[in-house]
């Protein structure tokens, strides 16, 4: 899936991936960006490892930086719980 070319970094929210710019992101702005009720419970699922945890409010999420022409090295989806 493109993305934006000016993004540093791709957040996948249910399996759609999202360009964004800074390496870290916050629960609440995992849910604003995938456009999902503010209440909702969140999951991280650890493709890779096909392992999953529940996200508390307070977690931040870090995220490898981009390099062009490459796969994803920390592939993780968030989704709703």
């Amino acid at each position: 899936m493109p993305l934006d070319a000016t993004a540093k970094y791709a957040v996948l929210i249910g399996g759609k991936l999202y360009p964004w710019n800074t390496d870290s992101i916050t629960v609440q702005e995992i849910r604003e960006l995938g456009v999902l009720p503010p209440n909702c419970a969140m999951i991280e699922e650890d493709i890779q490892r096909s392992a999953q945890r529940s996200l508390d409010e307070g977690d931040v999420h870090q995220s490898p930086r981009l390099q062009e022409g490459k796969e994803f090295t920390k592939k993780v989806n968030f989704e709703r719980g």
